[in-house]
């Protein structure tokens, strides 16, 4: 008889505890959109980070759902990530607490992003570049992937975006059971872009951007034929030495999927600067030749 009896001496009268803390009566969430998982999962630490240097304890529930417990005397609150969006569950009285931490976290995330935006010096770029064509080896298992890359011996284009479009088109239309979303990989090209310009030295330029819309590493090499441009150039696409785009490689990658996205950039890098590489690949004048050029790298 007793286990039964002691079964429903114990058997919870309600959801949740027992007897609910009234830190927690009308709890409420407050959600934070960042721009993309991997923004929110930076800021959530920082977010965890301040209310710890605050003396609250901080305790990690689920790592793989990201959810933390924050707790201080009778303050309890839950922190949690769900895709780009963080969730704080809280009471009204601490929303105003969430919301400094908040602003508090904001200011820092800022401040880093202006510093790691400032411009690299020239000189520094230019003496990085130097040394990656002194190098005469590498991993040239990962040229395969170029056969996805689309060979484009003559590109027009009067403006960086144009030029930018025509090479994503370029590359779904030779990849078109690996690109479910042309648009999408245009907006993830042009973010990059909009986060830092890729125009290097020599006229050559190397846009490129990751997105879940392409299954696989794929890109383009294009060509430019300037001959229609005002100067000779596309105006608005800079090099850091101010030369005349010549040479474009765009290359896109999964968001997610592991690939060997900078093993085959530094190929391609190598491979234009290495012996002139950028003035013989300049000098083809067919798909045949541009893959010949690649094929032939040591």
């Amino acid at each position: 008889v007793a286990p039964p009896a002691l079964v429903g001496l114990f058997a919870p009268k309600g959801r949740g505890v027992r007897h609910p803390k009234k830190s927690m009566e009308g709890s409420r969430t407050v959600e934070f959109e960042l721009g993309s998982p991997d923004v929110a999962e930076l800021v959530l630490g920082k977010l965890v980070a301040e209310f710890r240097y605050e003396g609250f304890f901080t305790s990690l529930l689920s790592k793989e759902g990201s959810i933390w417990a924050v707790a201080m005397d009778d303050m309890e609150l839950s922190i949690s990530r769900h895709g780009k969006v963080i969730k704080v569950e809280c009471t009204p009285a601490e929303e105003a607490m969430v919301m400094t931490a908040w602003m508090e976290v904001a200011g820092e995330m800022n401040d880093l992003a202006r510093q790691i935006s400032k411009p690299i010096r020239n000189e520094s770029v230019e003496k990085m570049l130097e040394e990656t064509a002194s190098v005469k080896q590498g991993n040239t298992g990962v040229r395969r992937y170029l056969r996805a890359f689309a060979m484009l011996p003559s590109l027009k284009a009067s403006s960086k975006k144009e030029a930018i479009e025509k090479m994503v088109e370029a590359v779904a239309a030779a990849n078109p059971n690996h690109v479910s979303d042309v648009e999408k990989v245009k907006a993830a090209v042009f973010a990059r872009e909009e986060s830092m310009p890729t125009g290097l030295d020599r006229g050559i330029a190397v846009p490129h951007g990751r997105t879940d819309a392409v299954t696989g590493i794929m890109g383009a090499v294009a060509i430019v034929d300037n001959s229609g441009n005002e100067n000779g150039s596309i105006a608005d696409y800079e090099t850091i030495d101010h030369s005349a785009i010549q040479i474009i490689v765009l290359t896109v990658a999964p968001e997610a999927e592991r690939t060997p996205y900078l093993q085959l950039m530094a190929f391609i890098s190598r491979a234009l600067r290495a012996d002139d590489g950028y003035e013989k690949l300049a000098g083809c004048k067919s798909e045949d030749e541009m893959r010949k050029f690649f094929r032939d790298v040591k």
